[in-house]
Formats: structure tokens, C-alpha cells, sequence
């Protein structure tokens, strides 16, 4: 997608930011404040190491949430009830990776599962009940599902380079990436069972990065193995109806799509080597108004998750 939106008017963001926060703002009669929309991303400074950080749906107030010198955090995510974030933490140095989850009221951290022979993304995405977290792990290059305390891990898939699963919305089945990179999409039962490859890889296209919608139908990444280049495309539940979401350019990547809503999707772009994290409205089959969210932030911004928290934590009323 070519974005020729770079300059957006103060109305048009506070309009899509409204779409997104019909849960925020205080409670009635000048109650606790309520929840509010927020995006969770990856951000990493020129020279600095990964970190995890929140912002607003319309881009204000972004502030690093995990962080800490020496050490990369990333693959951030927002529990449902919004109160805690769950993360990775690395070292490169020693080659150990903890999957985190923190506090958000307390800033109390609990590490959940420790890897102290490799750097493992884990990617986890907790399950729309907040009970159980999805993960891959590089160890068995398989995708597990443990209890959101860390007790009760199995494993639910092959072990074929499974990567990045995502809940649907009833917390039945689990979209993921098979043979990474650039393989296909497939949704099993939360047990694994019932595999079955809804976006197949081609000799042209491979797929990444599902992610459902409410209603069912599937967003994820398409790369293309000739161009090297990534676009998202929109499918149904079954991988039917495949549609192309954002045109194909040669200088622009699209990819890491996240579902904010009913109809609002955040993603990552990268024109000219920057990422930057995106919004847009989802009308029909195309993706509207899309609006550059982190354009003044600078360093690279990539890895949207879209969650609640309390409005106090960005001290709202």
C-alpha cells in the first residue's frame, strides 16, 4: 500500500480513535475510571535494544511498559480483563529468553516459563477467557498451550515450525503459521486436533501472521517469494474469498495485523527500511483511511497488539 496519507487531520484521528474507545473513559457518576483501548508494539531506538511499549488508539501517549538496559522485550500483549502484559524478555549475550507477564496496577513480574538454551520468541497470545496462553517454542519448534499461571503446558501441534498463533474469538481454535518462514496458515481445535491448512503456500505466495476477526474470517500477512515483498490480504474462515487487502508495491511492506475491534485493524509497515505502526478501518474488503500512528516517534515501531487498559494508566479521567 502506497501511503499517501502522511499528513492526517486532527478530526480524522480523533475519529477512528472513537471508533475504538465505546468501553473507555470514567465510570458513571464520577465513578473509578473504566477501561480504555490501547495498542501494545514493539519499539527499538537506533542502537538500543528492543523494547515494549503502549500508546493510545490514536497514537497518544506512547511510553515504554517493559524495559531494561542490556536486555531486548518484545512480543508484548494485553491480557483480556486489560490489568496485566505478557511479554518476552532476551539476552542475546547469554542466550536465555523468559516469557514474562507483569502487573500493570503493581509492576509486579512473574516469569512464567525460563529457556536457558536458545533466544525463543514464544510470540504468546493469551486466550480471549484470559486462562490459557498460546506460545511457540523453539525447543520443539512447536506450538504449546500452557494455564495463564504457567502450570498445565502441552504441546497442540507437529512441531513443523509452527509460529505466531491467535485465538478466534470463542477461544475454540487457533490460527497459526506452519513451516516458518514463509509457509502456510492453518486452524486447529485449542487441542490441536482438526488441522487443517487454510492459506497454502504456493509458488508465488506464502503466508504468516493469522490473526481472526470477530466474525470469523481470517487477517494475515502474504509474502510474496518473487518481489520479497509482504501485503495483508482477508479471508474466510475456511481460507475461501481471498481478498487482497492493501495493493501490491514494490517499496512498501505491510505485515503483524492486529484486530482492534469489529472493523479497525493496527499493522506494522516498513517503507525505505523504517517501520512505523498503522491504523485503518476495515470497509468491505479494503482497508480505509489509514493513519501513520507512530510517524514522530522515530526508531523502528512494528508488532501491534490491540487490548485494554485501565484509563488510569494513562491518567485519564
Amino acid at each position: 500500500m502506497r501511503h499517501y496519507q502522511m499528513a492526517v487531520t486532527a478530526a480524522c484521528l480523533l475519529a477512528l480513535a472513537a471508533l475504538m474507545v465505546g468501553c473507555g473513559g470514567g465510570g458513571a457518576g464520577g465513578g473509578p475510571p473504566g477501561p480504555t483501548n490501547a495498542i501494545i508494539f514493539m519499539h527499538q531506538s537506533p542502537g538500543a535494544n528492543r523494547e515494549v511499549w503502549m500508546m493510545l488508539p490514536n497514537g497518544a501517549n506512547p511510553r515504554p511498559v517493559a524495559a531494561s538496559a542490556g536486555r531486548d522485550h518484545i512480543q508484548g500483549t494485553l491480557s483480556p480483563d486489560g490489568r496485566k502484559l505478557l511479554y518476552v524478555e532476551q539476552s542475546q549475550a547469554d542466550n536465555t529468553s523468559e516469557m514474562v507477564v507483569k502487573d500493570l496496577h503493581t509492576g509486579a513480574t512473574t516469569v512464567l516459563i525460563s529457556d536457558n538454551s536458545a533466544v525463543n520468541d514464544f510470540a504468546p497470545a493469551y486466550s480471549p477467557d484470559g486462562t490459557r496462553i498460546a506460545y511457540l517454542d523453539h525447543r520443539d519448534n512447536a506450538i504449546h498451550v500452557i494455564n495463564a499461571n504457567g502450570i498445565g503446558d502441552m504441546r497442540i501441534t507437529a512441531g513443523a515450525s509452527e509460529r505466531t498463533p491467535a485465538w478466534n474469538a470463542d477461544g475454540a481454535k487457533i490460527a497459526y503459521e506452519k513451516n516458518w518462514q514463509h509457509g502456510s496458515v492453518c486452524v486447529a481445535n485449542a487441542d490441536g486436533s482438526d488441522e487443517t491448512v487454510i492459506l497454502a503456500k504456493n509458488a508465488r505466495y506464502a503466508y504468516e501472521q493469522p490473526r481472526f476477526l470477530p466474525d470469523g474470517r481470517i487477517i494475515a500477512t502474504r509474502y510474496d517469494l518473487t518481489l520479497r515483498t509482504r501485503d495483508l490480504v482477508l479471508a474466510n474462515g475456511d481460507g475461501s474469498g481471498l481478498t487482497l487487502l492493501t495493493p501490491d508495491t514494490p517499496d512498501t511492506d505491510e505485515f503483524y495485523p492486529s484486530v482492534c475491534g469489529a472493523n479497525i485493524i493496527a499493522y506494522a509497515s516498513n517503507v525505505a527500511g523504517v517501520k512505523d505502526i498503522w491504523i485503518a478501518t476495515l470497509s468491505g474488503a479494503a482497508l480505509a483511511n489509514p493513519i501513520n500512528l507512530t510517524a514522530t516517534l522515530g526508531g523502528d515501531n512494528w508488532r501491534p497488539n490491540c487490548g485494554i487498559v485501565d484509563a488510569s494508566y494513562f491518567n485519564l479521567p
